[in-house]
């Protein structure tokens, strides 16, 4: 009750109502739970996106006078941000206006419109530190019915960034899907972009039904293009079913339906999924040409993320023509590409398969070095399953080095997060290994 009384007496205290529009901006910045970067360059683009009137440096110099704002390390970067007792206040007394909020929705859809290629290295500074504010503003932008196309268009960028940071968020684009009936084309690509989330999450049977709306929606809007994606990514879907000759099927017509439309960087997805085929069907050779194929042409479009993903491919091709050397080769260049665009599961995943390349060789010196390497990435995106994965092949390593104070520690801990992840199987696979340290 202090602290209620203190911050009222803060907020509409002499400073704060000198000019009325700072309480304005204080209510807006409530609604963004990272608050505002303190970076002057986006700042200053903030500003051209605020009504006329407001001076939102004058407002933060003000709210920080009054003790309601503070400054928060995130990182290699600073932010703005209020108080908690400041923001739950807000939350329940104040409401920005609604030409401020038009302007703040405007900064983050133009901001997600700059950098709606993820595989642009230069994006990620910038959007990566402002998704948790892109999210709040878009769902209020929804709930408030102000949608529209632009809105919708961020909203399938949002999703795909939050896919990219391997944290695969359904409501923004579940919002956007609801709100855009009526335009098959914008439609369609809000249920491809809710079915790669499905398939991120490995949700098989909402995915396949969310792509094969995107393919009706699509083809009532004579949208080639996007009913080659489609596509395409229901082939992805029954590739992880095991339905081959459906899969088969759904990446040649993509691949025709790409060639229509003069789509490289389409050709070269389809390419590599129909060498996925290959790789399941044991059809070696055909599975090595469509991968080489397919890096070829991530080449030529100057997509890092596609070449990165597909090198671990035609690398897992190599491994089974127990060509380690090769193999080897391409997991540390794979992981060197991605980490230059910051994409750390696939890193994580390359270093993963350089551990058994590397157990495979009998270089029993190496794993361990790579799986610490490879625990931290997966502990930095929260992905257990990796994490559990990695930690049993490090305890395999400890095993066979003789180390078992260390193999019992891996494999208690694999243990411990596959309880955590509700893997029953895979718990018992940690407890049958223990069995292997005690005897």
């Amino acid at each position: 009750m202090r602290d209620r009384s203190l911050v009222y007496l803060s907020v509409y205290g002499p400073r704060m109502l000198a000019d009325p529009k700072t309480i304005d901006i204080l209510a807006m910045l409530s609604v963004l739970p990272d608050g505002f970067p303190d970076n002057e360059t986006v700042m200053e683009e903030l500003e051209s996106h605020l009504p006329e009137g407001y001076d939102h440096w004058k407002a933060l110099l003000t709210m920080w006078r009054v003790l309601l704002v503070q400054v928060e390390e995130a990182g290699a970067t600073h932010r703005l941000q209020l108080l908690s007792p400041v923001c739950a206040f807000c939350e329940q007394r104040l409401e920005a206006s609604e030409e401020l909020k038009n302007s703040i929705t405007s900064f983050y859809v133009e901001k997600m419109d700059c950098f709606m290629d993820i595989r642009d290295s230069d994006g990620h500074t910038i959007i990566l530190g402002e998704l948790d504010n892109v999210y709040a503003v878009l769902v209020q932008a929804w709930k408030q019915g102000r949608g529209s196309s632009m809105i919708a268009n961020a909203s399938i960028q949002f999703t795909d960034w939050s896919r990219y940071v391997g944290n695969p968020v359904e409501k923004v684009i579940g919002l956007a899907i609801q709100g855009v009936v009526g335009l098959p084309g914008l439609h369609g690509r809000c249920h491809l972009a809710i079915g790669e989330v499905y398939l991120q999450q490995n949700k098989l049977d909402k995915a396949e039904a969310s792509f094969k709306c995107a393919v009706e929606l699509h083809q009532q809007a004579h949208d080639v293009f996007g009913e080659a994606n489609d596509v395409g990514t229901l082939g992805v879907v029954y590739l992880q079913q095991n339905r081959l000759d459906e899969a088969k099927a759904s990446f040649k017509c993509a691949a025709e339906l790409c060639q229509q439309v003069h789509s490289v960087f389409g050709e070269a997805n389809n390419a590599r999924t129909l060498g996925e085929v290959y790789l399941r069907q044991d059809k070696l050779d055909k599975a090595e040409t469509s991968f080489k194929h397919a890096t070829k042409l991530y080449w030529q479009v100057h997509d890092i993320l596609g070449e990165a993903n597909n090198l671990g491919n035609l690398g897992a091709v190599y491994l089974q023509q127990d060509k380690l050397d090769e193999a080897e080769a391409l997991f540390k260049y794979a992981a060197k590409l991605h980490r230059q665009i910051h994409f750390f599961f696939g890193v994580a995943t390359d270093v993963g398969i350089l551990e058994v390349v590397y157990l495979w060789q009998n270089k029993l010196d190496e794993p361990e070095a790579l799986s610490e390497q490879a625990a931290k990435l997966y502990q930095q995106i929260h992905f257990v399953f990796g994490e559990v994965n990695n930690v049993g092949n490090l305890g395999e390593v400890y095993l066979q080095q003789d180390k078992l104070d260390k193999a019992e520690a891996s494999f208690e801990y694999a243990a411990e997060l596959h309880q955590q992840a509700h893997d029953v199987l895979g718990e018992a696979n940690d407890i049958l290994k223990l069995g292997e340290v005690y005897l």
